[in-house]
């Protein structure tokens, strides 16, 4: 069951009992076991949310993001075979992530090109942690899902509570004000009306599939539109375009499963993305964090 918004007016001590403690030190000691492996590809993964704070329970997931645009190959082949592998966009206006989900109630998170500045912030505000920082036992301050700000202590952690309180919370976490405000507004309409916006997942075959199942041949639409309308990803332009486009077609995936004649897409786009549904295109996937480059036209197996 979903966590739902707190309102708390004075501050909660909570102590850690010895079992929590070994809750804390299993998860912990299976993240620095990714993380490690993470690392040895050159990236710098980050454990987010509880497992940073502390105030795990036995439900915990082992939540990572690698924040950076990495080669996906690399990291499917360091990580291992997965339990499964998605493509998740929370909303609208958050950056596509691949998600790898890996025994142990792990999920490696990361973009499919760079994230925008208030998603790094997203997670600050939950507590996040590099491997050195958890090797070395820190425990960092963070908000929980419950708009609860957690503390650690020498026995716990401290709670208080989040909304009316968000400029005071902002200034402890280090965050801008604007990212207090939205978590505030996105979970408390998640109690309202029982969804944040729009989410979408589409699930990868496995590695035995064709190769465009594979993370590395996945297009997001915001590349695309960079490549039709020039310009980078983040152009004003360019980002106007893919959120109208997104937010009529209630999530990028629709784009590619439904027919695109009933979306308000500009004729340029359209013609792109029907080439790309017929498969006439070449696209060598990218290495160590570079784009690779899309042909539009003859298929790779044409050519």
């Amino acid at each position: 069951m979903a966590k739902r918004p707190e309102v708390l007016h004075d501050n909660r001590e909570v102590s850690y009992d010895e079992p929590h403690w070994n809750t804390l030190h299993r998860l912990r000691k299976r993240a620095l076991e990714v993380m490690h492996q993470i690392e040895t590809i050159g990236a710098k993964p980050l454990v987010h949310g509880s497992v940073a704070r502390g105030d795990v329970s036995d439900s915990s997931d082992i939540d990572i993001i690698i924040p950076q645009i990495i080669s996906s190959y690399r990291l499917e082949l360091v990580l291992g075979t997965p339990l499964h592998r998605e493509l998740v966009q929370a909303t609208p206006s958050m950056v596509l992530k691949g998600h790898i989900h890996l025994e142990g109630d792990v999920v490696v998170s990361f973009p499919m090109f760079k994230l925008m500045s208030r998603e790094e912030e997203f997670y600050k505000w939950g507590g996040s942690l590099d491997f050195v920082a958890l090797e070395s036992e820190i425990r960092v301050p963070g908000v929980d899902k419950r708009l609860i700000l957690i503390e650690p202590t020498t026995n716990g952690h401290i709670e208080s509570g989040v909304i009316d309180q968000e400029y005071i919370v902002a200034k402890k976490l280090d965050v801008s004000i604007d990212i207090a405000r939205e978590r505030v507004r996105v979970l408390t309409r998640r109690e309202q009306v029982g969804r944040t916006g729009v989410y979408q997942t589409y699930e990868l075959k496995d590695s035995e599939m064709p190769i465009n199942e594979h993370f590395q041949y996945i297009i997001p639409l915001l590349h695309l539109i960079s490549i039709v309308y020039g310009g980078s990803e983040y152009n004003y332009k360019n980002i106007s375009l893919y959120r109208n486009i997104v937010e009529a077609s209630n999530g990028e995936f629709n784009i590619w499963e439904n027919n695109t004649d009933i979306y308000p897409i500009p004729y340029e786009l359209h013609e792109a993305i029907n080439k790309i549904k017929l498969g006439n295109y070449w696209f060598i996937p990218g290495f160590d964090g570079v784009y690779g480059k899309l042909q539009l036209g003859q298929s790779i197996n044409q050519i």
